[in-house]
């Protein structure tokens, strides 16, 4: 009866091992997903971010405008957000920019 028992034990002992074992890996995944999520949820978003070149770049063939203005829209298509045809001499909405983005 013992040697039934032991024998018993020793079938199932494998599987609760695995058992464990795939529990570990399960809660190590949703910690990781956890603070994943919490990191991303409150990282601030910058507009650069969003850009293939960075808002400092002087590059005059990328941007089209005054690079000075706050309203530029820093694409070779539009001027700015306020008056995207232009020109900027002269805009009455020209704000020059404070700080950085």
């Amino acid at each position: 009866m013992i040697r039934i028992t032991f024998v018993f034990i020793l079938a199932l002992f494998p599987s609760l091992v695995s058992l464990w074992l795939i529990n570990r890996s399960q809660q190590r995944l949703s910690n990781r997903l956890r603070g994943i999520r919490h990191r991303h949820e409150y990282s601030p978003v910058m507009a650069s971010d969003f850009l293939s070149i960075p808002l400092e770049t002087e590059n005059k063939l990328a941007f089209i405008g005054d690079l000075s203005c706050r309203f530029n829209a820093y694409s070779p298509h539009l001027r700015c957000a306020v008056n995207p045809p232009g020109p900027c001499e002269g805009c009455r909405q020209y704000e020059a920019k404070t700080g950085t983005v």
